[in-house]
């Protein structure tokens, strides 16, 4: 298979990669993470909204 983008990655992966629109997101000081799925925001706005209900008890 050949090797492309940086850092290498196996084309069938980056493939893979393409169609995903999850994330991780953490915040400093919380124990956890969350996963959130991009393509349900239309505008940062709104992410930013979502992520402090998320984090209630900490600060973005």
């Amino acid at each position: 298979a050949q090797v492309v983008g940086w850092p290498p990655v196996r084309s069938y992966r980056m493939n893979a990669l393409k169609s995903c629109t999850y994330v991780k997101v953490a915040v400093d000081g919380a124990p956890y993470l969350r996963k959130v799925d991009l393509e349900m925001y239309d505008s940062y706005q709104q992410l930013l909204e979502s992520l402090e209900k998320m984090f209630t008890c900490f600060t973005i």
